[in-house]
């Protein structure tokens, strides 16, 4: 190999080293630049989030269900005790639960009486027979148990949450209630229902 042929194979190789340097350099500039631009959305991201808990926690309370809604509007409506009723000592008792799960007379006997188990005799069982608990004014949370051979569910009832509770234990538990399905191995599914604490009378 001649010494022009030496010296052009080294410049091209040289060249080659060259380029391939500056484009590493280039490449790791371009992957900090991409790296630096994902981690300022993601903070601009969190930024936004934050301020909208904050804003939604700090917000003041509005009527937020169904049982809410109805106790602030058709104060006049003849058939209002079909879906709240007031008590004299001023309680307010959700009656569309009754109205939904056993029907119109149980919850119109239910409002004019206070008395539940005379109220559930008048159940019209054609209402909602796929129905096993309804509560339509109801806050709190839920925990799921899902395991291969059954799925659970319970339901945790707080008071209407107008005040922050201050208690170490989070504040009083209207009631606690568990409903359990089994797999469905073919016939007709069960729903098992365990009232754990308190007594949710106008939703079972």
């Amino acid at each position: 190999m001649t010494l022009q042929a030496k010296l052009t194979l080294g410049s091209v190789l040289l060249a080659t080293l060259i380029v391939t340097l500056v484009s590493g350099v280039d490449l790791a500039n371009l992957m900090q630049l991409q790296f630096n631009f994902t981690l300022e959305h993601g903070e601009l991201v969190k930024r936004a989030a934050t301020e909208v808990v904050t804003v939604t926690l700090n917000r003041p309370r509005q009527p937020s269900g169904l049982a809410e809604a109805l106790e602030h509007g058709h104060k006049t409506d003849p058939l209002r005790p079909l879906f709240t009723v007031e008590r004299t000592d001023g309680t307010k008792e959700a009656t569309v639960n009754l109205a939904i799960k056993r029907g119109v007379r149980a919850a119109w006997e239910y409002a004019q009486s206070g008395d539940i188990e005379r109220a559930r005799a008048l159940t019209n069982k054609d209402v909602a027979p796929h129905l096993e608990f309804v509560d339509m004014g109801g806050h709190g949370y839920s925990v799921v148990t899902a395991a291969p051979e059954a799925i659970e569910t319970e339901f945790v009832c707080i008071p209407r949450p107008i005040s922050r509770a201050e208690t170490p234990d989070g504040g009083p538990i209207r009631y606690r209630v568990v409903h359990r399905a089994t797999r469905w191995h073919g016939g007709k599914p069960v729903l098992e229902q365990r009232i754990l604490e308190g007594d949710p009378k106008l939703s079972v």
